[in-house]
């Protein structure tokens, strides 16, 4: 009898150690995932906001470049009536010609006092331009060099979790293994009784 007991409080503990590992085993497992999926979701938000600042800047460029254009496109058109109105005759076309002139140049002077202004008003912005560049090609830079880093954190992590699913295979293996050896066991002490 007492050499059963022992063997009953063997098997007991080695059932209880197996269920123990397995049970710890699968609560890593899911640590491990609530801490991949947090750390994905939140370092994917300042790129979300890098992003968005990155299309501001680039759209105010692209229309500060626009109205340069234009303003260049009118001045263009401006040269070429002035050089037209030498084959006209003075006396029809000079008036009509002399109007349309002074439209232009009123409306290209106005815009010109605007970007004056704006460039006198603060110098920095005159000189934002080619440093937003700059930046944003930091920002750039950085980004890459944030999405290498968070790859090899993902592929560790995926590597971990290999790691602990297959300690979780072992640990129902050695469960089985267990119950397969106890009930073998109980078999041979119930028929030497």
């Amino acid at each position: 009898m007492p050499i059963s007991r022992r063997r009953t409080a063997k098997n007991a503990l080695t059932q209880w150690l197996s269920v123990f590992a397995a049970g710890l085993a699968v609560v890593a497992g899911f640590v491990m995932f609530a801490v991949d999926t947090y750390s994905k979701y939140f370092r994917s938000q300042p790129q979300l906001v890098t992003t968005l600042n990155q299309d501001r800047i680039g759209k105010q460029i692209a229309e500060l470049t626009n109205e340069l254009t234009a303003v260049n496109d009118k001045i263009k058109t401006i040269d070429q009536h002035i050089n037209s109105l030498s084959s006209i005759p003075k006396e029809a076309a000079l008036s009509i010609e002399v109007q349309n002139l002074k439209t232009s140049t009123e409306a290209l002077g106005a815009r010109a006092e605007k970007i004056e202004s704006v460039i006198l008003q603060s110098p920095s912005k005159a000189l934002e331009l080619p440093l937003l560049k700059r930046d944003i090609d930091t920002i750039k830079e950085s980004q890459q060099s944030g999405l290498a880093a968070l790859k090899d954190s993902v592929d560790r992590i995926y590597d971990l979790n290999k790691w602990l699913l297959g300690a979780m295979a072992v640990s129902i293996v050695t469960l089985a293994v267990g119950n397969f050896v106890k009930s073998r066991d109980n078999k041979l002490a119930s028929s030497q009784d």
